[in-house]
């Protein structure tokens, strides 16, 4: 199983260890850099001594605790003994430090130098150090281990307040920004007026909430396109069922009804292809050109009304359609779809009554009137479907689309321009 890393805890042990290390290489450069200023010292305190007189060739000299002398071999072999060779380099400090350690002093050490007196003569200066702890000065004039390993906690401690604050200043956005993107709901996708602090957050939410908007987008129309798919196909597969019924009675209908049977389920399964390709295009966020064509609006508005006919079986209404010879330029399933909503409204919701379905130039009107008042409800699926697709489609179109209701009824235009 794999395991998740917290970046909140990954970042911490890394800049812990980046602490670590940096107080370390700090107290390092530290310690070098006065062990390098005591080497200093020492050589110019041997660069002094060297100018004490009476020195000769076999008689060296001693002060404060320094062997000067002419020659090298007059050094105590004590002190020769440690180097290799005699210092060559004038003004060249030589040492050797025995059980050298960061954690205690050392046993010994070993110091010499070749120089020039203030007369220009060549002088060799040693020391032996048999104790580094000097009996008659303070300790904190010698030992500075504490205050390194001090120096070094202090740098570490200035670096982990500082982590520490910078990390609580990143933290924060991202734990709002974490809560908001949590709280994202339908219709409440906006980026908060105040941000995030930080330009890549923003840029994150801003990311986050397109892409959570698209997503619901994407959800919603494919909802849209199953209601509306399930709204519309119904009179065609309707079609469809009732002239499977006729099949039975192929073989004793003439040839003139065969053929008006297969009219009517091609009609049908052309109907249902045209159908879901303009759903698939209302469906979409750019409504992209449909092909437009030239037809005969009366007949499309008759045709669409006798379509629906089954609709009033059983009912006592009267339909009374009147059309106009018109032809108009636009896409005809389209227009195909927001006259069955028209009509079939009207006829699901007339059950004692008339219906009236004029066409006068590209106008269409359906008015319908119950005998009695009935209760609309445009929650109903059928009804309140419908009305939201023909304004989807008329507004797609840039058709014009109108409304009124009634206790008895209700009546709808549209006019395809």
């Amino acid at each position: 199983m794999k395991i998740s890393r917290s970046v909140k805890l990954y970042l911490c042990l890394s800049m812990l260890a980046l602490g670590v290390s940096l107080a370390g290489v700090a107290s390092s450069f530290s310690a070098y850099y006065y062990v390098l200023g005591m080497d200093a010292e020492l050589r110019s305190t041997m660069v002094l001594a060297s100018d004490i007189d009476g020195v000769a060739d076999g008689q060296p000299k001693e002060t404060f605790g320094f062997v000067v002398a002419s020659r090298w071999q007059d050094i105590p072999q004590g002190i020769r003994s440690q180097f290799a060779r005699e210092p060559v380099g004038q003004y060249e400090l030589k040492k050797v430090v025995s059980d050298r350690s960061m954690f205690r002093h050392p046993e010994a050490g070993y110091y010499a130098l070749l120089s020039m007196n203030d007369q220009g003569e060549k002088r060799y200066v040693a020391k032996e150090f048999k104790s580094f702890v000097p009996k008659r000065l303070c300790p904190e004039d010698y030992d500075q281990f504490n205050e390194i390993m001090l120096f070094g906690l202090m740098v570490f401690l200035f670096f982990s307040l500082s982590l520490a604050l910078a990390f609580n200043a990143l933290a924060k956005p991202v734990e709002r920004l974490i809560q908001w993107a949590g709280s994202l709901r339908e219709g409440r996708y906006d980026v908060p007026e105040q941000g995030f602090k930080f330009k890549e957050l923003d840029n994150l939410a801003q990311l986050l909430s397109h892409n959570i908007e698209q997503a619901h987008n994407s959800v919603q129309r494919e909802k849209e396109f199953l209601d509306y798919s399930s709204h519309e196909l119904r009179t065609p597969l309707a079609t469809i069922a009732s002239n499977i019924e006729l099949l039975e009675l192929w073989n004793e209908m003439d040839e003139a009804k065969q053929k008006s049977v297969r009219h009517r389920l091609e009609r049908a399964s052309n109907t249902m292809s045209a159908l879901t390709n303009t759903l698939l295009w209302l469906t979409k966020d750019n409504y992209t050109k449909l092909s437009i064509e030239t037809f005969k609006l009366d007949k499309l508005v008759e045709e669409v009304a006798n379509e629906n006919r089954y609709l009033l079986e059983g009912r006592q209404t009267t339909l009374s359609i009147k059309t106009h010879p018109q032809e108009v330029h636009a896409h005809q399933e389209a227009c195909r779809m927001v006259l069955n909503n028209m009509i079939r409204n009207a006829y699901q919701h007339t059950t004692n009554g008339s219906i009236e379905i004029t066409q006068q130039g590209s106008c269409v009107r359906c008015l319908n009137a119950n005998e009695e008042a009935m209760t609309l409800s445009c929650q109903d699926v059928g009804f309140g479907l419908g009305l939201k697709l023909i304004r989807k489609i008329t507004a797609a179109m840039n058709w014009s689309f109108t409304e009124k209701k009634h206790d008895f009824g209700r009546s709808v235009s549209v006019s395809i321009n």
